[in-house]
């Protein structure tokens, strides 16, 4: 993610931050069951918010965004991920700020 470099953050921006930047939050965490009981799969929504001061460079970097994470399987911090998807997207304006955001939401599937 070359357009935010390094400012990627949890949950909410810090004040004053340089855009863009990128947030992140998980929404839920669905758990897969099988008829035998705990499968170890957890399916956890995240929601990547892409911000800037134009369209085109939220737009610009919600697309690395995508790039990076949607189709994504791998190990990541210990935890094995099976599989990531993007399950939504949405183009924002606040008028008050005069910032743009682009939302997407992604499902990773991993094993607990």
């Amino acid at each position: 993610m070359t357009i935010a470099g390094t400012r990627i953050y949890p949950d909410v921006l810090p004040p004053q931050v340089t855009l863009p930047a990128i947030s992140y939050s998980r929404i839920s965490t669905a758990r897969v069951r099988s008829l035998s009981g705990n499968s170890h799969l957890a399916m956890p929504r995240f929601q990547f918010t892409a911000w800037a001061t134009t369209y085109a460079l939220a737009r610009q970097l919600m697309d690395e965004i995508i790039v990076d994470l949607n189709d994504y399987s791998g190990v990541v911090g210990g935890i094995t991920i099976q599989a990531t998807r993007i399950d939504n997207e949405l183009d924002n304006y606040d008028p008050t700020s005069g910032i743009y955001s682009v939302i997407a939401d992604f499902i990773i599937a991993h094993t607990e």
